[in-house]
């Protein structure tokens, strides 16, 4: 894909904002976030999404976290670009795993992966959005979201956005339960961005999806999952073109509920074709936990 950068110079960019972003938290400077943040965006975990529409939203935010980091004694946050993509000729994507550390070097958290997509605006590189993959609510997902963060769906059912989301998810959950990857395929934007509790996969192709895609069928035929139900928890429009939203899903044998549900976040964008496709995927599900959630205490 064209770009107006290499592939060297936007790794470069991506950890500059980590290191600037990690140094601006740790020192208080608010301005860094103003400077390298774009106007809207959205924060978003599994279990919901916050818009930021002015600075004073950006300061709020910034606020939160800055007090969580120093209730906690955290004097380093070891972040890394990771996996990297171009998104477009002036646009990037890249996932990266934040470490909170304290004075002696010891995790204070476990470890969580990210993904940041960044724009280039007026001559200068600026975060558009980041997900954060917190599989449970936890104090910095209230830090991250505020505690009065969405989870209900904007606008209501009759939004435009929720029945492009509700649609296209009944779609990709018919196609998992009736082994229909083409469906999946065309519902797909390549390359696809899938992050997991553990880290974050590239899907540059269609082949490396349909490999996935065949071994989570192999592990449903093994659990005897039959079913899955999928309630959507918000949906947010990012401009007209792109959207992102949070579901819950229910894993099924028959009637009898294997699980507890776990959330999900999803992000959509619509093409030249008019069609919405998923850019990228944020969930806990992966083939080595799939087993440990299918036997809870449900059970």
């Amino acid at each position: 894909m064209y770009s107006i950068i290499d592939q060297q110079r936007a790794y470069e960019i991506a950890q500059e904002a980590l290191d600037r972003t990690e140094d601006a938290l740790l020192t208080g400077n608010h301005s860094v976030f103003e400077e390298l943040f774009h106007l809207p965006q959205s924060l978003s975990t599994m279990d919901g999404i916050v818009w930021l529409e002015s600075t004073d939203d950006i300061r709020k935010v910034f606020d939160r976290v800055c007090k969580r980091i120093k209730d906690l004694g955290i004097t380093k946050l070891d972040r890394r670009v990771d996996r990297l993509i171009f998104d477009g000729p002036e646009a990037i994507r890249y996932s990266y795993l934040t470490r909170m550390l304290d004075a002696d070097g010891s995790l204070v958290q476990p470890p969580f992966p990210c993904l940041c997509r960044m724009i280039h605006l007026d001559g200068s590189w600026k975060i558009a959005d980041t997900q954060y993959a917190l599989r449970d609510e936890t104090d910095h997902e209230e830090a991250l979201l505020g505690a009065q963060h969405e989870r209900s769906i904007p606008g209501g059912l009759e939004s435009p956005g929720y029945a492009v989301f509700q649609n296209l998810l009944d779609r990709i959950t018919k196609s998992y339960l009736e082994k229909d990857f083409a469906t999946f395929e065309e519902l797909t934007s390549f390359p696809v961005l899938v992050q997991k509790a553990h880290g974050t996969e590239i899907f540059p192709d269609a082949h490396r999806l349909q490999i996935d895609f065949e071994q989570y069928q192999r592990e449903f035929k093994i659990k005897g999952i039959t079913n899955m139900i999928r309630t959507i928890r918000s949906v947010h429009m990012i401009g007209s073109k792109r959207m992102q939203g949070t579901y819950r899903t229910y894993l099924l044998s028959g009637k009898t509920l294997l699980s507890e549900g776990y959330d999900s976040a999803m992000t959509l964008e619509q093409g030249e074709d008019a069609v919405w496709r998923i850019t990228s995927v944020m969930h806990p599900i992966e083939h080595m936990t799939l087993d440990k959630m299918v036997h809870s205490d449900l059970s």
